[in-house]
């Protein structure tokens, strides 16, 4: 394991790794296990995105399922301190609200009404929210020294007939600093730095940025091609401004969480890239610190993704580029071989073993479906090509469904101990569920265009490729 950190010192002094617990969030005991491995691979950060996981008690209907308990939080918050592991916590307050805004006691609270995810900053009520929320966390985490404000994507701000006009009158920096400046004056009485995502701040003037730098930290985050590439937020020029106008920077990669929305394992080559990108980003600008996200979902209303412990290897892949700044000897696989030897690693190899069976049937299940729908389509638009095609077809995707009750049990057996039951099934179905309701809704269209000899010789003399189970 040591062979594979070359480095007497890191290139990047604060290397931090982020725990997303609003999907797939680890049973307690099993988040006791994750910070043993994060400590063997070198992090010295932990961002806590807690979401519905918090046990929170400004109010209780904020959380979910299987909310960890405040003795939990407490025993993490031991056990991270014992392994030398600084928590940041994070709670978001303006976008990405969807946890509480979602709620109807809290629908006012919204900048537009049907759209749960962008809290309006002069809605009555949403600064009691916030700071009841800031509390309970500081109640819980009270030796913390930065805390997370989240501030990112609130696309629709400014879309509200109150924030629009305040917004004219004043400009949205100004909106901003009315909506944050009591959250930061509330960490500041602490002792507590805040945190912010970049990306809301871009278009700020050089004044304005002058002001924010007294008050906060900003992440920079992309998990794409190199900023110097990039159109989107994370270009160098804005990385540029912030640094210019003495704002304190930190940068963020992802290890995970950044393929597609609902994918099953991380693209591990991509997110070596990006880390990589945001190394030179570092030696180039003197972040303060480098944290590698790893999202479980895109956002709280989305699909689950990626669970952390079937891309375990990706997580060490990418601390050992932010330890030494290149990529391991012997690449992804030494890492696999690391995992297994790791505090924690032990279950990886099942977990990702499931997770590439769930790609692959997912692949075949969605490629059944398709070809089913345009040999259907073929039957019904010419009746002289029906033949078997729809058969042949719908028996592929009934392969899948039967395969699918096969994975879903074994996910079940791999994951056991490490993530809630109501949190693996709810993967499963999520996933599956698509191929058992094309199988009801097509079975009759086929048997309706198929004459009944040839459905009833394909259904007892045809046997069909075995698809998937063992692969």
């Amino acid at each position: 394991m040591n062979e594979l950190f070359k480095r007497q010192q890191p290139i990047v002094e604060r290397r931090g790794i982020h725990l997303d617990l609003k999907g797939m969030p680890p049973t307690p005991q099993r988040l006791i296990e994750l910070l043993h491995f994060f400590a063997a691979a070198r992090f010295n950060v932990v961002l806590v995105e807690w979401e519905d996981m918090f046990p929170w008690r400004c109010d209780t209907q904020l959380q979910g399922p299987g909310a960890y308990t405040p003795e939990e939080v407490e025993d993490f918050c031991r056990k991270a301190a014992a392994l030398g592991l600084e928590l940041i916590p994070l709670v978001q307050t303006l976008g990405h609200m969807e946890t509480v805004l979602r709620l109807p006691q809290y629908a006012t609270l919204r900048e537009l009404p049907h759209d749960p995810y962008t809290l309006n900053p002069l809605a009555p009520g949403a600064d009691t929210l916030l700071q009841g929320m800031i509390n309970d966390v500081i109640k819980l985490m009270p030796n913390i020294r930065h805390f997370h404000l989240g501030a990112d994507e609130a696309w629709s701000l400014g879309l509200n007939p109150n924030t629009q006009t305040y917004i004219a009158q004043h400009g949205k920096a100004a909106l901003l600093q009315r909506h944050l400046k009591p959250l930061f004056n509330k960490l500041s009485m602490h002792g507590i730095r805040p945190l912010m995502w970049h990306d809301m701040f871009i278009e700020m003037s050089n004044h304005d940025l002058n002001v924010l730098r007294q008050q906060t930290d900003l992440m920079v985050w992309g998990y794409g091609v190199h900023p110097d590439d990039t159109t989107l937020h994370y270009n160098t020029k804005y990385i540029r401004r912030f640094h210019e106008a003495g704002i304190c920077l930190w940068g963020a990669t992802a290890s995970k969480g950044a393929t597609a929305f609902s994918s099953d394992l991380p693209n591990i080559q991509a997110r070596g890239e990006n880390a990589l990108h945001w190394i030179d980003i570092h030696r180039r600008f003197k972040l303060s610190g480098i944290i590698s996200t790893a999202w479980s979902r895109y956002s709280a209303d989305n699909l689950q993704c990626e669970p952390i412990d079937a891309a375990l290897d990706s997580v060490l892949y990418s601390a050992i580029i932010l330890y030494n700044g290149t990529t391991p000897e012997g690449g992804v696989e030494a890492c696999r071989a690391a995992v297994a030897n790791m505090p924690g690693g032990t279950p990886f190899a099942a977990c990702r073993a499931m997770m590439k069976r769930m790609k692959l049937l997912r692949r075949a299940g969605w490629a059944s479906m398709q070809m089913l729908h345009e040999h259907l389509a073929l039957a019904k638009n010419d009746p002289r090509r029906r033949a078997t095609l729809p058969c042949s077809s719908l028996r592929e995707l009934r392969r899948v469904v039967q395969d699918a009750k096969v994975l879903e049990c074994d996910i079940r057996k791999a994951f056991a101990g490490l993530v809630n039951t109501h949190w693996i099934a709810a993967y499963c179905t999520e996933r599956l569920t698509p191929f058992h309701e094309a199988c009801k809704m097509f079975e009759p269209q086929v048997q309706a265009i198929v004459p009944p000899e040839v459905w009833n010789f394909e259904e007892t003399n045809h046997h069909w490729p075995f698809l998937m189970r063992n692969a």
